[in-house]
């Protein structure tokens, strides 16, 4: 009887450890891209960048950039048109052009802020319907400049928030803005959003004693840069043009920079960016960082002890758990988690971008 005890003893023993064995705690590999826009000393698109070309520093840490893969899918993309300027008639001729370029490979809609800010056309990808609001624009309803508002209304928009890829773009002048907006808390919106913002502005001299003049130049100067976007600054409308076409040329050539970098930033660690070319004059313009989150090996459904849940309800931003919490989901092996832009979970401060 003892030895048939001893035996089962001996079986069970075994049998445990190899149930051990078998479950194993999944290994965590973590990649990470970033959404480039390449601008060379003119302010033209630099189209093809490859993987040798860039440099990219994180927190201090050089990444090990893998590849580089031009963005081929549509733009959202939201228009603001200063129409009470003098040169109405210049800025209607361009943008008439400039959303006959975007559309129809983009979606478009575009805002007026001459005034009130108000919708000139829904966001659509039919260059005809875009052509024929554009056309009417005229000296109406200009109870005074409204730009930081229209801003606000387009990073707002439905459109533009739920994007996968969106941009805005502001087409104003100098002068006092009558928005009663928190600039400061707008211009951190737009940073955080992962959505670049870019200006045209008709050189002018604001009155920098006027607290709207201010604060609408550091929207329109400063945001941009904050952003992943960039300002034109114009001598006059009769360049407008031409400033558009590049623009057309800028916001379609977004890059994907797929990198790995180690050590891997901390949780909930704000990210600083350093990105430039082995050509000095380029500027890299970085909108956002994307993680995303390889479980890979182990048991069939191993527990997970690192796990990376949602920062809060109506983001994507994702967070690793604080250590020592242990949750009981599981999840198959080759999980992959990827989340949209680390923000405002995780910051994205770019550094080198001028």
């Amino acid at each position: 009887m003892r030895a048939v005890l001893a035996a089962l003893i001996v079986v069970g023993t075994f049998f445990e450890s190899a149930v051990t064995a078998q479950v194993t705690q999944p290994q965590i590999t973590t990649r990470y891209s970033a959404y480039v826009r390449v601008l060379d000393n003119h302010n033209r698109a630099v189209t093809q960048v490859s993987a040798a070309e860039l440099q990219l520093r994180v927190n201090g840490a050089t990444a090990t950039i893998l590849r580089v893969t031009p963005m081929r899918d549509p733009l959202t993309i939201a228009v603001l048109v200063d129409h009470c300027t003098k040169a109405v008639f210049e800025v209607r001729a361009a943008v008439d052009a400039f959303v006959r370029a975007l559309a129809p490979g983009h979606r478009v809609g575009v805002f007026t802020v001459g005034g009130v800010p108000a919708v000139l056309v829904p966001f659509t990808n039919d260059a005809e319907t875009l052509s024929r609001a554009v056309g009417s624009l005229g000296r109406v309803g200009c109870t005074g400049l409204h730009a930081i508002d229209g801003v606000r209304e387009a990073y707002r928009s439905d459109e533009i928030r739920k994007a996968e890829r969106a941009a805005v773009v502001a087409i104003v002048g100098h002068g006092m803005d009558a928005s009663l907006e928190n600039v400061a808390a707008l211009m951190e919106e737009v940073r955080t959003s992962g959505k670049p913002f870019f200006t045209v502005r008709f050189k002018g001299e604001p009155d920098a004693a006027l607290t709207e003049a201010s604060n609408l130049t550091a929207l329109l100067s400063t945001a941009p840069t904050d952003s992943g976007g960039t300002t034109f600054t114009l001598l006059s409308a009769a360049g407008l043009g031409s400033t558009l076409t590049s623009l057309t040329a800028i916001l379609s050539s977004e890059q994907l920079v797929e990198f790995s970098l180690d050590p891997a930033p901390a949780p909930n660690q704000p990210l600083e960016v350093d990105a430039k070319t082995k050509r000095r004059r380029d500027r890299v313009l970085v909108s956002r960082i994307v993680e995303t989150v390889h479980l890979h090996g182990g048991s069939p459904r191993a527990p997970r002890s690192d796990i990376r849940t949602p920062a809060n309800s109506g983001t994507g931003v994702t967070r690793r758990q604080p250590v020592g919490e242990v949750r009981d989901d599981t999840v198959p092996a080759g999980f992959v988690s990827a989340r949209p832009p680390l923000t405002p979970g995780r910051a994205i401060r770019v550094i080198h971008a001028r």
